[in-house]
């Protein structure tokens, strides 16, 4: 007995045991502790019992006795102590009846008061804390948002406003070559060309970077998708730079549905298949190979060229915004399409990343999950 008020005294959980048919009602010491009354020999009246507990709770403990003294089942009640009786306590009263089988013998009760004051506290701050969090997610959404339609209104600035400027730069360019070039001198039209080469790299890096913006903030809508004939869509669309370059294209590739956004996995290819043209094309056999391996849980795609490849210390780097390894002069670029595959690739749920030394070409897989 002793253990046992040992052990309810440091879980603050009281005990008691109700006869039906005698009408017996016993209490633990600790169930006195909780309902802050003194140790007495017997229980409290039901109105005394009562009288301790909150007036807004009251009225489920009254329900709860009366189906108690009516031999039928008690569910779980959680009230709070009466305020006037000192600090407000939790309390979770738990009720187990047990049916006799003699007959004429109505249930006996074995019941639980247990203090669960604290468990109540952390609920409470746990719920501030959620609704802080909702407040500030909801904050920060509105912030996301207004940032977009930012974003989405320099989109507009940059795509019409830029370029129109551009276009004039470069017509203007090109009557004064026609109209005006023997004039010029070839000093003059050397000028001239350097300002339009400078044109279409400035409309090529606007146009890169619409597509990256847009990547970045389109809704990606994931289908089933066959990537043999889309990654053969693609080929062709490359058609006449491989046939002028001679480039031997591989396929080792076995048939494979993706649940991917369609674009942007056009977008991946066509940047990859574009890329290795580009960088073999100085080879005397150039030679891309697209391959897949498939398994249970991943599929695995690759784009490999036998082109000038790059030092791995800078693999990272390679897949940066602007971030280019070869000279504008030796391999035309914006630095923009290796970051592009890699926010396409990481937007539809997958991982990219690439194999390299320097003369011995290039390997770029990406993982995507069946």
């Amino acid at each position: 007995k002793a253990m046992l008020e040992q052990g309810e005294a440091l879980v603050r959980m009281g005990s008691w045991v109700y006869d039906s048919d005698t009408r017996e009602l016993r209490w633990s010491r600790q169930m006195f502790t909780n309902m802050g009354l003194p140790w007495a020999s017997t229980p409290p009246s039901i109105d005394d019992y009562c009288a301790r507990i909150h007036p807004d709770d009251v009225g489920p403990v009254r329900a709860a006795i009366d189906q108690l003294v009516m031999g039928r089942d008690v569910p779980e009640v959680r009230f709070r102590t009466h305020p006037d009786q000192g600090p407000e306590r939790w309390m979770r009263r738990v009720v187990q009846k047990t049916e006799r089988g003699a007959e004429g013998k109505g249930p006996s009760y074995v019941g639980t008061l247990l203090d669960v004051t604290d468990a109540v506290v952390a609920e409470e701050r746990l719920r501030a804390i959620n609704e802080e969090l909702e407040r500030r997610v909801a904050e920060r959404t509105e912030q996301l948002q207004e940032a977009n339609r930012d974003l989405e209104a320099f989109t507009y600035t940059v795509s019409h406003d830029l370029k129109a400027p551009l276009r004039g730069i470069d017509g203007y360019s090109q009557l004064l070559i026609e109209d005006h070039g023997d004039r010029l001198g070839s000093e003059g039209r050397m000028f001239v060309e350097r300002i339009r080469r400078g044109i279409q790299q400035m409309g090529d890096l606007i146009s890169d970077l619409l597509d990256y913006s847009r990547m970045e903030r389109r809704t990606m809508e994931p289908q089933a998708l066959a990537i043999v004939p889309l990654l053969e869509k693609v080929l062709e669309d490359h058609q006449d730079e491989v046939e002028r370059g001679h480039v031997e294209i591989r396929r080792l590739l076995e048939p494979v549905t993706l649940k991917v956004d369609r674009e942007g996995m056009a977008v991946v290819l066509r940047n990859l298949i574009g890329n290795a043209i580009k960088f073999t094309r100085d080879r005397p056999k150039p030679l891309i190979e697209v391959g897949s391996r498939v398994d249970s849980e991943h599929c695995l795609l690759w784009v490999r060229d036998n082109g000038v490849g790059f030092d791995m210390q800078y693999h990272d780097r390679i897949f940066g915004i602007f971030q280019r390894l070869h000279r504008a002069e030796d391999y035309p670029g914006t630095g923009v399409g290796l970051a592009l595959v890699a926010k396409a690739v990481q937007r539809m749920g997958g991982r990219v990343w690439a194999e390299s030394r320097p003369g011995e070409g290039a390997t770029f897989f990406m993982e995507f999950p069946r």
